[in-house]
């Protein structure tokens, strides 16, 4: 079964690597942060490559303890909902403020983030009823 992990990746040398079917990590030397959905195995042998490369990283696990999914469905009602994308939605979170991270995240870095027309989050973005509002 696949779980959720977030790896802080920094220093060493510059690399990009694909895992299974999720976005390719590109890391520049610096700092970078990935997201992905991996099995046991294949989280472990990922581990193994960046410990044999010459950066530092630390993993963490983001998947919802099943408690909190849970209370999660047992809290959702339609009103979690902006329109009829949102459950489909990248930018859909109800950890956020407004259960809608594309509302959170300034405006300057929105910009940054949906610069790239054909990624997800700027089809979702450009694609939301609401927010083509706001603007």
């Amino acid at each position: 079964m696949k779980k959720s992990w977030s790896f802080l990746i920094t220093g060493g040398d510059p690399f990009q690597v694909q895992v299974g079917t999720n976005f390719p990590i590109r890391h520049n030397g610096d700092r970078t942060v990935w997201n992905g959905l991996l099995t046991e195995e294949e989280k472990a042998d990922l581990e193994k490559w960046l410990r044999a490369s010459t950066c530092s990283c630390t993993i963490y696990n983001t998947d919802p303890t099943e408690s909190e999914i849970d209370q999660q469905l047992f809290e959702r009602t339609p009103n979690d909902f902006h329109c009829s994308q949102c459950p489909s939605c990248f930018w859909y979170d109800l950890s956020s403020g407004n259960r809608c991270k594309a509302m959170d995240i300034p405006q300057s870095i929105m910009r940054v983030l949906i610069e790239d027309d054909s990624a997800v989050q700027s089809i979702d973005y450009h694609s939301c009823p609401i927010l083509i509002k706001e603007e």
